[in-house]
């Protein structure tokens, strides 16, 4: 059975759900997902970054609301990952993303546009309220280039 952290939605298995990310991620990796935008607007260069982890978005009402998401890729100033949600774009969230010494930071930033890339997958984007150090949480040799 599915955990509750899962973000794939009627997955019987938690391996169900991890194979079905993993080839959602590779097809948004190579450029062929209808809803993505392949507009390259950054100024930082992004890189693969596949981890579980959580953000916790800020509701109106203040309410700190978290969500388990799956990475995508990271960027000094932001960080892209697939959720469940659709509804969360302009929000202010904060990510949790843990140091190569074991730390975690908490970085805020703003939900600045979402991509429904299937039924009840959708493709976010985060930008940070300041620019982060790569090397804080990725290694050089790891640190795969995502160009789209």
């Amino acid at each position: 059975m599915a955990t509750d952290d899962s973000i794939i939605r009627g997955a019987e298995t938690d391996l169900e759900a991890a194979l079905k990310l993993g080839a959602i991620l590779d097809e948004l990796d190579l450029g062929k997902s209808k809803g993505e935008i392949n507009e390259d607007r950054r100024a930082e260069r992004r890189h693969t970054y596949r981890y579980r982890l959580r953000v916790t978005v800020i509701a109106k009402d203040g309410t700190a609301l978290p969500y388990p998401v799956q990475g995508r890729n990271l960027s000094a100033n932001g960080f892209g990952f697939l959720s469940d949600r659709g509804d969360l774009e302009q929000s202010a969230c904060t990510v949790m993303l843990k140091t190569l010494s074991g730390e975690v930071d908490s970085l805020p930033g703003r939900i600045v546009h979402i991509n429904q890339i299937d039924q009840d997958i959708y493709s976010v984007g985060v930008r940070f309220d300041q620019p982060i150090v790569l090397s804080k949480y990725m290694s050089e040799d790891r640190a795969v280039q995502v160009d789209e």
